[in-house]
């Protein structure tokens, strides 16, 4: 466990909100520790969400 360096999701719901009370345009950079996401809240209600991924683990599970 630990610190998430980004989430899309949070980002999303912030730019909804900073949107919605009037203090941001429809589309934002939003920045988080993992990097910038550009963030557009749709006029139809959907996100689109762009930004760098990179692999930060990889493992195996054995059940």
């Amino acid at each position: 466990a630990g610190a998430t360096l980004a989430c899309g999701t949070g980002a999303c719901a912030s730019l909804m909100a900073a949107f919605t009370n009037g203090l941001a345009e429809r589309k934002a950079t939003v920045h988080l520790p993992g990097g910038d996401l550009e963030i557009e809240y749709a006029e139809d209600g959907s996100f689109h969400m762009t930004g760098p991924a990179e692999t930060v683990f990889d493992g195996n599970w054995d059940a």
